[in-house]
């Protein structure tokens, strides 16, 4: 019993398989970002390079300040003097991030074709410029933090969801491109089948000629699969894209749906929270990724007093980290990557100094998983409206292709439910008891029943006593007779006369007030007792 109680205590929950053929359509198709690892768009930065120069910069040092901004995004220790170009920065009236922003490779360089579900649209129009940990990147049906011109960032809550209908699947034409709707704005998509031709299509170009400066030592994309509801850091899935290269991305999703009664456990016990119970800095809506993003800016806050670029501005009174703090993020990069939510701090790691995070999963949750394939392409004859590169004078070789689609028509989905209500908890007591000892909980009720009752007799025995101690006292004081009753003859013979009188009567020495003046007090013992203590039997 001890083990049953301990257990509805400590795990008051269980997660059980609910269904293993869960409709794909109910779930979200997830967003996909495109990173180049390219953070020097060489056009711009020759552009750049001429306002340096402006205001007294040498070749020299705007090299060095250039090369040293990819190290915004992954820091590492800086060898050369930044303290010229970051003057000539502010000078010109650039921020770190509008900086960032502008020598990014734009999305309507980098996207040549855009698909979903068969149909092409316009790539400017489906894609948009979204903050990630890998820097600026073009995202599609992403609906968290969105980067424009005007604004940073901003939230934005899906109004709805967008369900595919089945139907003809059209060619290209003008009309589709120019049409006003595009996947993936207005809400987050949904997609009601699985395989190539129910997903997304993308052919982009990472132009490898303009590459001034990268975060990796080689010419890629990173295409990171995450929650459209959720900034691009927790959670993400990542795959590498190359020139010449086709990539499928086959995804397979999962579900865990708590039931309603959870909510009544506490949250020590349950230990997750709901979407609606928690408000973070930078979303109205609770999830647990960005709650552990929020974590790592406040540590970043307190290490550093300062904020990467690439975070939502939910502190608008700190300044964004600059060239000059890059050694402090670059120092504490591993205390960083080692955050602890609750639910870790139970596991010992003695090995790592690590962060500490209050932030618990989500009861209702969704996440993502995907197998991937690889080919080279080449240039063959092959007749596609993807792949009309031939009109636009494109080398498939300098081209990257991705596909993104579920991978069945189904999905698993799990129900979190509690494990042992308190009826549930005594039934199972009583089910131990009577196993172990052949009792139930009726025997226990009846045992605890006999010892509260013995107390109370024994007391009860005792005040008997006492009264009959102090009556007998005081009638010998009195001179007056006792009757003793088990020798008298009428009351052997149930005489009811003599029952009903008393059982004392005056001496020659006393009066009859003096034994009426000890009625009152003797007439409890004379009821309580019922004559039992004269050893009267009554048949």
């Amino acid at each position: 019993m001890c083990l049953v109680w301990r257990r509805f205590q400590q795990t008051p929950t269980v997660i059980t398989i609910d269904t293993t053929t869960h409709p794909i359509w109910d779930l979200p198709f997830p967003a996909v970002a495109i990173c180049n690892f390219n953070k020097i768009y060489q056009p711009e930065a020759d552009r750049l390079k001429a306002d340096f120069q402006r205001v007294g910069l040498t070749n020299a040092q705007i090299e060095d300040f250039l090369q040293s901004l990819p190290k915004l995004v992954r820091p590492e220790y800086i060898t050369v003097n930044v303290n010229p170009g970051m003057r000539a920065m502010a000078a010109l009236g650039y921020t770190v991030e509008t900086l960032m922003r502008r020598l990014m490779q734009p999305c309507d360089k980098m996207l040549i074709k855009c698909a979903w579900l068969g149909n092409l649209y316009n790539c400017s129009k489906m894609f948009r410029t979204i903050k990630s940990t890998e820097g600026f990147c073009c995202a599609f049906n992403y609906h968290a933090m969105i980067a424009s011109d005007s604004v940073a960032t901003c939230y934005r809550i899906p109004s709805t969801y967008q369900k595919f209908v089945p139907g003809v699947i059209s060619s290209n034409t003008e009309s589709e491109q120019n049409s006003d709707w595009v996947p993936g704005v207005e809400g987050i998509e949904k997609v009601a089948g699985s395989g190539r031709d129910v997903g997304l299509s993308v052919i982009f170009d990472l132009e490898e000629n303009f590459y001034g400066g990268a975060t990796r030592p080689y010419i890629g994309a990173s295409v990171m699969l995450y929650d459209a509801e959720d900034y691009p850091e927790i959670s993400v899935l990542t795959s590498l894209a190359e020139p010449g290269k086709e990539i499928d991305i086959a995804i397979t999703g999962t579900i865990v749906e708590s039931v309603p009664s959870v909510r009544t456990l506490s949250v020590e016990r349950r230990r997750c929270w709901f979407d609606d119970e928690v408000s973070l800095k930078s979303s109205p809506l609770y999830s647990y990724p960005t709650c552990v993003t929020e974590c790592r800016i406040e540590h970043i806050r307190s290490l550093c007093n300062c904020i990467p670029f690439y975070y939502p501005h939910s502190y608008t009174q700190t300044r964004t980290c600059g060239l000059t703090d890059v050694h402090c993020l670059r120092t504490y990069r591993r205390v960083l990557s080692s955050l602890q939510t609750p639910i870790d701090m139970g596991i010992e790691n003695s090995t790592l100094e690590t962060a500490e995070c209050q932030c618990l999963p989500q009861c209702t949750d969704r996440w993502y998983s995907f197998t991937t394939e690889a080919t080279d392409m080449k240039q063959v004859k092959y007749d596609a409206p993807m792949f009309q590169y031939y009109s636009h004078g494109l080398d498939v070789r300098n081209l990257s292709l991705i596909y993104v689609y579920f991978r069945d028509i189904s999905c698993l989905k799990y129900r979190k439910d509690i494990w042992l209500t308190w009826d549930g908890l005594f039934a199972s007591f009583g089910g131990i008891f009577g196993l172990c000892l052949g009792g139930s909980v009726i025997s226990l009720i009846e045992l605890v029943y006999f010892y509260v009752v013995r107390i109370f007799h024994k007391r009860n025995y005792q005040a008997v006593i006492s009264v009959k101690k102090s009556v007998t006292s005081k009638l010998q004081n009195k001179n007056i007779k006792w009757i003793d009753v088990t020798t008298n003859p009428d009351v052997n013979n149930h005489n009811p006369e003599m029952l009903m009188s008393s059982l004392w009567v005056p001496s020659n020495n006393s009066t009859v007030d003096d034994a009426a003046s000890l009625s009152t007090e003797f007439k409890s013992f004379r009821a309580s007792t019922r004559l039992k203590h004269n050893r009267i039997i009554a048949n």
